[in-house]
């Protein structure tokens, strides 16, 4: 549903958000549900991959 929402409405979207986050101990607080910092900035690098590339170039 929401990829076809995504296309629909003609927007970027990022499939899921905690890959290689996800489920890895490591990278989630003791509660294993909630990225760590280490997490949050995997995360960040996910984010990027994806939006950078709609932003607009500097000239």
């Amino acid at each position: 549903a929401f990829h076809e929402l995504a296309m629909q409405y003609q927007l970027q979207m990022i499939p899921f958000l905690l890959k290689e986050v996800g489920g890895v101990s490591s990278l989630n607080q003791a509660d294993g549900i909630h990225p760590n910092p280490e997490g949050h900035q995997i995360i960040v690098q996910t984010v990027i991959e994806y939006l950078e590339p709609l932003l607009p170039t500097r000239q």
